[in-house]
């Protein structure tokens, strides 16, 4: 089974980032494993950060004390990733319950054999 974590660059997303994570945890993953959703914080000044689930196994927020760029938080949210894949997410993404289903079917029927 492919494993793969998703990275978030945050930086004042409000409600959007609970909502992003919301529907992450809630999409149908039978055929696949999440290991890690990877927060990246541009130093945000809203409450997006205090809205979501910092309790869940799955999350991992890294906060900087600057803003330095989506590119740069990409790069550092992906070093911390684990998996065959890495999914990047703005925080105003939505996930479909079935979109992980689809992804992972699509993937395995056309994958190279090595």
């Amino acid at each position: 089974m492919k494993t793969f974590s998703i990275v978030i660059v945050n930086w004042n997303s409000g409600a959007q980032l609970k909502e992003c994570i919301d529907s992450i945890n809630t999409s149908v993953q039978i055929n696949c494993i999440l290991n890690k959703i990877i927060v990246v914080d541009n130093n945000s000044d809203d409450e997006s950060l205090n809205l979501i689930n910092n309790d869940l196994d799955n999350l991992t927020v890294l906060r900087n004390n600057k803003n330095f760029g989506f590119g740069k938080a990409c790069n550092q949210g992906a070093s911390n990733t684990q998996g065959d894949f890495i999914l990047f997410l703005n925080p105003d993404t939505l996930i479909f319950k079935d979109t992980f289903l689809n992804l992972f079917n699509y993937i395995k029927i056309n994958e190279r054999a090595d």
